[in-house]
């Protein structure tokens, strides 16, 4: 009789038994990573097309074998890194990237069971001497989340510093963003000219040889 009654609550216990050594055993493989592991730097704040710059990823920890790292590099959208796989330092070729803005990857491990990930972003300009249409469009490039944001309080104050920025690259030029667009994921972000005659060379300089690629802007010259 005694057996008859053990029965039904051992087919009860061995899948709990079981489903406790599962959990536990996946908490273990699910150990939560120690943030922050992955220092990230790079060589230069901005390049110039056909620049090299350097990247550079460390692990700050101790208690780690720093030999036993394995670094994966990515470049995002275009470019290409000219050194060997695997190492901690890259090295970007930004040559015919004039004008990108380019997200470098980097994912390390194994690190304490854990992959660790980090990425910085680089601006990279077009040939040439550096002039002051340089200076505004690296300006418009730091504010253009900003500068999207039309329902912003700060939205009006924006557009008059944008103003006040292209006239010390010469005082005739205008601009002005178009918001009701046909492309919804972009706004036109229109460059004119208010003088006779139409100096079309400094327009194009600034918007053909001189602009980003500005991911939500459409760049665009008024018609004289």
């Amino acid at each position: 009789m005694p057996i008859v009654f053990m029965k039904p609550f051992s087919y009860i216990l061995v899948p709990l038994l079981l489903l406790t050594v599962l959990v536990g055993g996946g908490a273990a493989q699910n150990k939560p990573c120690m943030r922050p592991l992955l220092d990230i730097f790079k060589s230069a704040v901005t390049a110039t097309d056909g620049e090299k710059v350097v990247f550079n990823a460390s692990v700050p920890l101790e208690n780690i074998d720093q030999s036993s790292l394995k670094y994966k590099w990515r470049v995002f959208a275009k470019g290409k890194f000219t050194d060997l796989e695997g190492m901690a330092a890259t090295t970007l070729d930004t040559t015919g990237l004039g004008g990108e803005t380019v997200i470098v990857n980097v994912e390390v491990s194994p690190v304490e069971e854990c992959t660790q990930i980090d990425s910085l972003s680089l601006e990279i300009r077009r040939k040439g001497p550096y002039t002051k249409a340089d200076d505004f469009w690296w300006w418009v490039q730091l504010n253009q989340t900003n500068l999207s944001g039309y329902n912003d309080p700060q939205y009006e104050f924006l557009l008059d510093q944008l103003r006040e920025r292209l006239k010390e690259v010469d005082h005739r030029l205008t601009v002005k963003i178009e918001i009701q667009r046909k492309d919804p994921m972009k706004q036109g972000l229109i460059i004119g000219y208010r003088a006779k005659p139409y100096d079309i060379d400094l327009v194009n300089d600034l918007v053909f040889f001189r602009a980003p690629n500005l991911a939500g802007f459409d760049i665009l010259i008024e018609k004289p």
